[in-house]
């Protein structure tokens, strides 16, 4: 079993094989028998140089020049037009519509008549009203009097608590009299003290030194008696003994007067304490006095302020029927309906007859001169609007050429749904070309340059260039800038430039760096040229290039050619079967035609 499954694998392996061999086989025979004659193969297709020179002369291409002017970036949203003003005309009153004057189409001015209505029931009304004024009035009157009588009583208690207050002010007054003698009494008190302790020592030191002396004249007399001193030392001893004795007296005396002078600083604090305590007293019962008052004047005015909230009250009643008779007057003049503003009646809601309630629609009313023309712009575009950008309005299927305007609001919000906001122009519509609800196209004006340097846009061309990446992020944009050959008309000599764009313009773009005014670019015929190569604008006579002395075999570039009678064919690198004597697509694949040459080919 091992044996046959072994040999069974051999055999599918070799029968692929010979499938793969025979399939070449085929596909060589194929190539060289059944390939049109002079046809490339596949490989030779992709072998072929793509970038075999031109053949001698010039490529035919279209120049434009570049020039400076104005320039600016539009962008167009479908909208449409709204009215101005768009009212609707309501009844204000219940009533019968007895007639309407006016027809959809119809111009109306302010406070012209448009309809009336039977409003006959109203009247009883009136007169109850009138009288529901004339009892509020004589209730002003009665809370007049109460008023005046609370803010009598009120000012007589504000009196009295004034008198309370005055005498409060003065037992205030005369308690810090009183605390004040109070401290006078207790620093004199103080200060006899002070001085008392200052006699007290005095008198210590006058007893000390009558003491050392009364010694010191016993001891000269002992020395007076043996004939140790002189009496005139003896009577010196003496006298400074007297002197001492003396000073003890003079000690004494102060301190019996410094005693004294305490005593009546001691009656005078007492005194002054007993003053400062009656005070005390009356200033409490003062207080007393006075918030006894205060809450009498408290409620005066709490009195006052009722009788003026109820007075406010009778003449908010009046007031109130007042405006209640003011009302139900007017229900009379709402009979009448009359237009608040100028516009064309757009609808006729009810006919003749009918029964209409407060609020109900009788007809519709659109200012249209001047109308708004409303678009919802994308919000991409609407931060780059102002108020006062220049708008251009198309009608549609209309030959009048577009309506200049420019942008007067721009909504301050944007559709969460949408995003997008509302842009709005208002033109004067003199001539009614515009009704409300049309549609129209409004083109806006992004932004414009009075002088900018600007090429079609056809001139333009996009190249990525290499960045050692997977894949480049910067595109670099360029033209072909065409040089006149001197000495030949019409004939130019291209070069590739890179340039720095700007705002677009329908078919024409800003160019902000590259090129200057007056200079020609190539805007067809540019996809096969190179730097280098010569080139005429085929929208002027070629003139014969005689005179030009070209050597065989080289191009006015400098590179090689074929052979004379050897002209250009386009062949597609997918099916070789397929040869164009003009560039173009391939009708199969749609691959764009290479350019290549066969050796005579007629």
């Amino acid at each position: 079993m091992q044996g046959k499954g072994v040999s069974a694998g051999t055999r599918a392996f070799l029968g692929g094989v010979l499938l793969l061999a025979a399939m070449w086989g085929a596909s060589t025979h194929a190539i060289h028998h059944w390939r049109r004659k002079g046809a490339m193969t596949p490989i030779e297709a992709q072998a072929m140089d793509m970038d075999l020179p031109a053949p001698y002369g010039t490529a035919p291409v279209e120049l434009a020049p570049v020039r400076r002017g104005r320039i600016a970036q539009t962008v167009r949203y479908a909208g449409q037009a709204v009215g101005y003003v768009e009212a609707e005309v309501n009844a204000r009153v219940e009533g019968i519509v007895k007639g309407v004057h006016v027809y959809v189409g119809e111009a109306v001015r302010p406070g012209q008549l448009l309809a009336h209505l039977d409003v006959t029931r109203s009247a009883p009304q009136t007169a109850e009203r009138r009288a529901a004024l004339h009892v509020a009035e004589r209730g002003v009157a009665v809370a007049q009097g109460e008023q005046r009588q609370a803010q009598a009583v009120a000012a007589e208690a504000h009196a009295e608590a004034g008198m309370r207050q005055a005498a409060l002010e003065a037992a205030r007054a005369e308690l810090e009299g009183a605390r004040l003698s109070q401290a006078r009494a207790q620093a004199t008190l103080e200060a006899w003290q002070a001085q008392a302790i200052e006699v007290e020592a005095q008198l210590q030191a006058a007893q000390a030194g009558r003491e050392y002396w009364q010694q010191e004249l016993a001891r000269t007399q002992k020395l007076l008696s043996g004939g140790a001193v002189t009496l005139e030392e003896y009577q010196r001893t003496l006298a400074t003994a007297r002197n001492a004795e003396a000073q003890v007296r003079q000690a004494e005396a102060r301190q019996m007067q410094v005693q004294a002078q305490i005593r009546v600083a001691q009656a005078e604090r007492q005194q002054a304490e007993a003053m400062v305590r009656a005070a005390q007293a009356r200033v409490q019962e003062t207080g007393a006095e006075l918030r006894a008052h205060l809450a009498h004047v408290q409620a005066a005015q709490a009195g006052a302020v009722t009788a003026r909230e109820k007075l406010t009250q009778a003449r908010a009643n009046v007031v109130q029927a007042r405006a209640a008779l003011t009302e139900a007057r007017v229900i009379q003049g709402y009979s009448k309906i009359r237009a608040q503003t100028q516009g064309v009646v757009t609808q006729r809601v009810v006919s003749p007859g009918t029964l209409v309630s407060p609020g109900q629609t009788l007809l519709r009313i659109a200012q249209i001169a001047p109308i708004r023309l409303q678009a919802h712009v994308a919000e991409a575009d609407l931060s780059r609007i102002r108020v006062g950008s220049r708008v251009r309005v198309f009608v549609r299927d209309s030959t009048r050429p577009p309506v200049q305007a420019h942008v007067t609001s721009i909504a301050p919000a944007v559709d969460p749904v949408a995003r997008t906001g509302v842009v709005e122009a208002v033109v004067p519509n003199h001539d009614r070309r515009f009704l409300p609800g049309q549609f129209v196209t409004l083109e806006v004006t992004l932004e414009e340059k009075a002088e900018a340097l600007y090429v079609p846009l056809r001139a333009l061309r996009h190249r990525t260039p290499a960045t050692g990446r997977v894949l480049s992020t910067h595109p670099g944009t360029t033209v072909w800038v065409a040089e006149p050959v001197s000495g030949e008309p019409h004939r130019y000599t291209v070069r590739e430039v890179a340039v720095r764009v700007g705002l677009r313009d329908g078919d024409t773009i800003e160019v902000l760096s590259g090129l200057s005014a007056g200079q020609k670019v190539v805007v067809v015929g540019q996809d096969f040229l190179h730097d280098g190569d010569t080139v005429h604008d085929r929208t002027a006579p070629l003139p014969s290039p005689a005179g030009t002395q070209v050597p065989a075999g080289s191009s006015r570039t400098g590179r090689p050619v074929p052979p004379s009678g050897s002209p250009a064919v386009y062949t597609c690198p997918m099916h070789p079967e397929v040869n164009r004597q003009s560039p173009g697509d391939c009708p199969k694949c749609q691959m764009k035609l290479v350019r290549t040459r066969k050796a005579g080919r007629p």
